[in-house]
């Protein structure tokens, strides 16, 4: 329901309201049995349930992505008034929830430089001619991820300077397969297939 219509997004969380209760209620047993110093939540669907949490329990959230829809901003920024600590993984992250109350830190995602041996073999394997810039953009197929913006402003560049673009995403929610059909065929339309 993510991706979905506002109507859609809100008929799903009703409809899921009895699964998340229960979700809700086990977290709150365990919390209380455990009595844990932090509880750390990573991800949105957690963020909305650690707010039904007791709150002598300090949430601290991973937020690494920036909400697909208004809604989902609103329940995040309504959510986020029991959290202690919010840690994005980017400045442009952490913009989204403010104006906030909750402390914000910004914690880049750690990333291991490839080694230029590395580098000439996946050019190779990719055949990327050396020299040329690379832009890869890691992400779900999803329009709301943006690949079809890259595209639409690779094709405005002349090709001698124009980087490779590279897209790396798995067709994870309803609708990722058609999209990638479209962007296949868009690439083709815009000529950027031959270079």
């Amino acid at each position: 329901i993510r991706h979905g219509s506002s109507a859609r997004i809100l008929l799903g969380a009703l409809e899921a309201l009895p699964g998340v209760a229960d979700v809700a209620s086990t977290i709150t047993q365990e919390t209380r049995s455990w009595r844990p110093d932090v509880i750390y939540s990573n991800g949105a669907r957690m963020h909305l349930v650690s707010a039904t949490l007791p709150s002598r329990v300090p949430v601290a959230w991973a937020l690494r992505d920036i909400p697909p829809k208004p809604i989902h901003l609103q329940l995040l920024k309504q959510a986020s008034r029991r959290c202690s600590l919010i840690l994005a993984n980017s400045r442009f992250t952490a913009a989204y929830l403010k104006p906030t109350s909750v402390p914000v830190e910004v914690v880049g995602n750690p990333i291991a430089a490839i080694t230029a041996s590395d580098r000439r073999e996946s050019r190779q394997r990719l055949g990327i001619r050396e020299g040329r810039h690379v832009v890869a953009m890691v992400a779900h197929l999803h329009p709301s991820k943006g690949h079809h913006i890259a595209i639409e402003a690779l094709a405005k560049l002349d090709c001698e300077s124009r980087p490779s673009l590279l897209i790396a995403g798995g067709n994870n929610y309803p609708g990722s397969a058609e999209y990638q059909a479209a962007l296949v065929a868009r690439i083709a339309e815009l000529g950027l297939t031959r270079d």
